[in-house]
């Protein structure tokens, strides 16, 4: 089945045509998330096609793509039922959930060798395939690993969004939730310290509450509309940053991007109505203070 959407196209006449990227990512979004990993390797399937495609496709997808190898297929279903099984026998012998999460933690980062990448979180950097193939993972693809591991491993973890960043908080049923933060190889964070670091006092949206493991996808979907967005096609970003909002609702970056999206075909009136309510979750949020700048108070 995802060798299958990952190969997925039409033939019309002799061209070959790639299906609509934002259509196929609703249709795993809206799966019932009974199978996290397989809608994460469903979507995975997706995001590497596209960068293939934004590749070969433009200017700016060739610069988002430079220096990346890409694999003849998604390999990530294989991997993740090779990962389970092997860690599965350790962590039957542990009892105390911080054991749990050091193994986790160690396997990633020190058996893998995954590097996590504190600069930015390109495309290439949140898809758990490439990031397996280049040991480099930004907080997208990082935590989209660890919650599909949780749930193959029966371990209770959920994404906590910020802005600009995603970590996993490890639901203890025996005592306290555990932050794991993705970028400092799985280290312990407070909730004060994510408070304090991302002055979320200004930022009620971010309130630190549990997400969904499957609106975690929904993080996949935004960095895919990001990249479209760079390669020029604004109606599969519009779509994407849709579809995160949808899934993640009020989330303030996809309400901002797709207010520029909006502004970028002259539908300021839209646009506005997207910064404004951005602005509600995020009072600090750049971009769509700057483009309520552009577009006159």
């Amino acid at each position: 089945m995802i060798a299958a959407l990952a190969a997925a196209a039409l033939l019309t006449g002799c061209r070959l045509e790639r299906p609509d990227p934002a259509s196929q990512a609703a249709a795993i979004l809206n799966k019932h998330p009974s199978d996290f990993p397989d809608q994460l390797a469903s979507l995975d399937a997706l995001a590497l096609r596209e960068m293939k495609f934004l590749r070969s496709d433009s200017a700016a997808g060739k610069d988002a793509a430079a220096g990346v190898a890409f694999p003849d297929r998604s390999v990530l279903a294989e991997s993740l039922y090779r990962y389970s099984q092997r860690l599965r026998p350790a962590l039957a012998s542990l009892t105390a959930d911080s054991s749990r999460i050091a193994l986790l933690n160690a396997f990633l980062f020190d058996t893998l060798a995954i590097v996590p990448d504190t600069v930015g979180d390109d495309l290439a950097a949140s898809i758990p395939t490439l990031i397996l193939q280049r040991r480099r993972g930004a907080c997208v693809g990082l935590t989209l690993m660890y919650l599909a591991l949780g749930r193959s491993l029966d371990l209770p973890m959920v994404p906590v969004f910020l802005p600009g960043h995603v970590f996993v908080r490890y639901l203890s049923p025996r005592g306290s939730p555990r932050n794991i933060e993705t970028l400092r190889g799985g280290i312990a964070r407070s909730d004060s310290f994510y408070r304090e670091t991302f002055a979320l006092r200004k930022r009620p949206w971010y309130s630190l509450a549990d997400a969904r493991p499957e609106q975690a996808l929904a993080a996949l979907v935004f960095n895919l509309g990001n990249a479209h967005r760079a390669a020029g096609d604004l109606a599969a970003a519009k779509a994407e940053f849709g579809l995160a909002e949808n899934a993640v609702p009020g989330f303030p970056e996809a309400l901002g991007s797709l207010g520029a999206c909006l502004l970028w075909e002259g539908e300021k009136a839209q646009a506005r109505e997207k910064f404004l309510a951005a602005l509600k979750g995020d009072s600090l949020s750049q971009p769509a203070l700057i483009n309520l700048a552009v577009l006159g108070k």
